[in-house]
């Protein structure tokens, strides 16, 4: 095989000859001298030259550990939660894996291989003890199919900063039990004595393996014998770092002489989080991804490892799909008896806290003080627990873990003597690679008043507590009268209660804490969740200022109450808000002068209009009012995602692609190559229709005339139904060849959802339509979803609205429909 090619491969994770008889695989990046290999006696070794990853100053790694999947659902939720948020959006030179790519289903490892290449590096995986292959009689016979699909369970690499050894530390011990354990063969110390002299010292070694060296408490995790022997290997290099996963929790681990390690300084073993978490466990978010939080507390996330010259380093833990990068996890009390003897404290869960990380907190802008460092479960997981154990219904495929004891948890006893009301608890860590990370949250204080509960349960109930508090302090009169007015207006009962709010101006005007004191009056404190608060960090600035209404929220509440009263389709939302705002959300100066409140409501007021059809006015509007926003800091993710889909409603892909690249914190949707020759010429309806790789849309003409099934899709219910009919024995098949699943155009429909619908579903590919006005003579009506239209000769014959899947009481009159227009035999 020619070298460079051999070279390629390596660098790709190829496969070659990894039994423990071959000579152990040596990656040197190229400006590095090439040893010559010797492949002769015990522990020999084949130098291989590739690429070369690692520049000579500093480099960034990315480290993931078990993403450990069992199923195409686990594969699913690696791709989406961890892989697909960092492609083209991170800067390391090469990555590593820590063992446990899959859960004991070695067919998934090529999937799981895949998905990893997407992110373009060089990528180094270590087998774990669920790689191994099922019914294997023997350590030395264990590991076939990740050697044929992944790679060598034993290799190493040599870059300009650091050594790298990936090693297969899986002992397998088959009929026993447990029936593996951790440690090192013969062939791979004879390997480790032989490479290790040849390095240079001043450079980093980094050991990356799956079981941890430490022993968990009651448990032998790795052969003492094996560590003594591996330590005395490495005592002779002064920057040393051991990268271990396996326990599904995240810790730093100091060797010394109490675990045999006799080294200059303290051996570091830093023991990665998983990528799967909790082996994907837990209630699953809107995305439909598991929480996966760790049992720890951890959330399952990554690592990088920076390493710079003179085998410095740098660690840093990154939680999932968080734009926040959250690094502290706080849980505290919502409320407190003021006076009451302060039992109750705050937690702070500092993923990366090692024992002598200082850690801080502080209230209402006070003095700081001391947290204690305590060996607890986190109580936010303790709660989620509680919350599992009291449902009525599975809340995911699997339960969050049970709550284990924290090894970087600290506590700091909350203050009750305050005045009553909210008060802003702020912590801080001094993690030793970022320096200072802050986290905040919110707890209250209130007098006690026996009987206070009350749950208001439907309009007359509401007036009745209205009328027998006036003039009193409610949960209400956190609301500045005008704002009070429009959610009191929102509410819609149903007879069970509260059916229907408002959360526009509750996110606006309250903290998370302050929305579920209002909700909790109607007995619906849980849905504060989906109230996306401004205000997470305490309450705003401008309360004390907003009992008298601004111009701009009058002129809001005029376009509000045109919306409410169903106006929309004359046009005179966007001429009223021309009458009442002129150009003012088109002068940046203007802007500047706006207090943030009002400012807030004039994009309130822009998107008003924008509910009912966008312009390409709407869009400036809207992108001027976001960056003014952004320069004072107050705006969320979302407002940047709203002016991105708005780019994309009116089809302004290039703008959209630049913005999108000019606010890569918001983690928009990479925008595919949009090509249209149609322009305004279209004799028919159009689709965007996606390549293969989902790279590129290309507007097509939809031809209609010919018999065809056309699907309004776009919900989870839509998702049951391509699901379904996909694997159905009669309607899969003319599904694939007469049908279309159309959803809205880009914008209206998330271009990540789209491609997520078409990898899932490659039969039942989905097709943004370009213009709803292109549709509407065809389609008359709304969007419900899903709708299956059957047509014949450019018109609808029959129609059958939903998929309810328990019972599946559509399909049998999906197929009648089908026979009758042709397009199935009958069964």
């Amino acid at each position: 095989m020619p070298a460079l090619l051999l070279a390629a491969m390596l660098a790709l994770g190829a496969p070659v000859d990894a039994s423990p008889a071959a000579c152990v695989t040596v990656q040197v990046e190229a400006s590095l001298p090439l040893p010559r290999s010797d492949r002769s006696g015990p522990g020999c070794i084949a130098y291989q030259r590739v690429a070369r990853a690692i520049p000579s100053t500093e480099a960034r790694l990315l480290v993931f550990g078990d993403p450990q999947v069992k199923s195409a659902d686990d594969v699913d939720y690696f791709r989406r939660d961890i892989v697909e948020p960092l492609v083209g959006k991170h800067d390391a030179a090469l990555g590593i894996t820590l063992g446990d790519l899959v859960d004991d289903v070695p067919a998934l490892l090529p999937e799981v291989k895949a998905a990893t290449a997407s992110l373009g590096i060089p990528w180094l995986h270590a087998p774990g003890n669920h790689d191994v292959d099922p019914g294997a009689t023997s350590d030395a016979a264990s590991l076939g199919n990740f050697q044929r699909d992944i790679g060598p369970d034993t290799y190493a690499r040599q870059t300009a900063l650091a050594n790298i050894a990936v090693l297969d530390d899986v002992i397998l011990l088959p009929g026993q039990k447990p029936g593996y354990i951790g440690g090192l063969r013969e062939d791979q110390f004879a390997f480790l004595e032989r490479w290790l002299p040849t390095l240079q010292k001043n450079r980093l070694l980094v050991l990356a393996m799956h079981i941890h060296l430490f022993d968990e408490a009651g448990k032998d995790s790795f052969r003492d014998a094996d560590r003594e022997r591996l330590f005395v290997l490495l005592q002779p290099f002064p920057n040393v770092l051991v990268l271990t996963a396996h326990s599904h929790t995240q810790q730093h681990v100091f060797h010394g002489a109490d675990t045999g390690w006799h080294g200059a300084k303290p051996l570091h073993e830093y023991n990665v989080g998983a990528a799967c978490g909790s082996y994907w466990s837990g209630a699953a978010d809107a995305q439909g991804i598991p929480a996966a939080t760790m049992a720890d507390g951890t959330p399952n996330g990554y690592a990088f490892l920076t390493v710079r010259q003179g085998g410095e380093y740098a660690l840093a833990w990154h939680n999932a799909r968080d734009a926040e990068d959250r690094q502290i996890g706080l849980h505290a009390p919502n409320v407190l008896r003021r006076g009451a003897y302060p039992a109750w404290g705050v937690f702070a869960n500092v993923y990366m806290g090692l024992d002598d990380t200082r850690v801080e907190f502080r209230v209402d802008g006070g003095e700081w003080m001391p947290m204690k460092k305590v060996l607890l479960p986190d109580p936010a997981l303790v709660a989620e627990n509680a919350r599992d154990d009291v449902t009525e219904v599975l809340r995911g495929f699997d339960r969050s873990p049970e709550a284990e004891l924290s090894p970087h948890l600290w506590r700091g006893a909350l203050p009750t003597t305050l005045d009553a009301g909210e008060h802003v608890v702020e912590v801080r860590a001094f993690d030793r690679w970022r320096g200072e990370v802050r986290a905040r949250t919110t707890y209250r204080l209130e007098d006690f008043v026996a009987d206070a509960r009350v749950v208001l349960r439907s309009q007359a109930d509401l007036d009745a507590y209205l009328a027998a508090n006036k003039g009193r302090d409610t949960p209400f009169d956190l609301l500045p009268p005008l704002t009070r007015q429009r959610f009191l207006a929102s509410l819609r009962f149903g007879s069970k209660g509260l059916g229907g709010f408002g959360v526009d101006d509750l996110a606006m005007e309250l903290t998370p804490a302050e929305v579920g004191r209002v909700l909790a009056l109607f007995d619906v404190e849980e849905y504060a969740k989906v109230v996306p608060s401004r205000h997470q960090d305490g309450p705003p600035a401008w309360r004390a200022n907003a009992s008298s209404p601004g111009r701009v929220e009058m002129g809001f509440d005029v376009l509000y109450r045109i919306a409410e009263a169903g106006e929309k389709g004359s046009g005179n939302l966007h001429r009223t808000f021309a009458e009442l705002f002129g150009g003012m959300s088109r002068q940046p100066e203007a802007l500047a002068r706006l207090p943030d409140r009002e400012l807030i409501f004039l994009l309130r007021a822009v998107e008003l209009p924008m509910s009912v059809a966008v312009t390409s006015d709407d869009v400036e509007h809207l992108r001027l009012i976001v960056a003014e926003m952004q320069r004072r800091r107050i705006a969320q993710v979302s407002d940047l995602g709203n002016v991105f889909h708005a780019m994309l409603k009116v089809r302004r892909f290039e703008d959209a692609r630049r913005f999108a690249g000019e606010h890569v914190q918001a983690e928009l949707p990479s925008i595919p190559a949009m090509v249209d020759s149609i322009g305004s010429n279209a004799s028919m309806p159009t689709v965007w229709r996606a390549s293969i790789d989902g790279e590129t849309f290309t507007r097509t003409p939809l031809d209609v005339s010919r018999p065809v099934i056309l699907v309004t899709a776009g919900c989870h219910f839509s998702i049951d139904a391509a699901e379904d009919i996909s694997r159905d024995p009669l309607l899969g098949p003319a599904f694939a060849k007469h049908a279309h699943w159309l959803v809205l155009p880009p914008g209206d429909e998330d271009l990540d959802a789209i491609r997520e619908w078409n990898h899932r579903f490659p039969q039942a590919k989905a097709e943004p339509i370009h213009d709803r006005a292109e549709w509407a003579s065809l389609l008359p009506g709304g969007w419900e979803m899903p709708v299956f239209f059957i047509l014949r000769e450019g018109r609808i014959v029959e129609r059958i609205s939903g998929w309810p899947r328990n019972p599946a009481d559509n399909r049998q009159p999906l197929i009648d429909a089908l026979v009758r227009a042709g397009m199935l035999e009958k069964p």
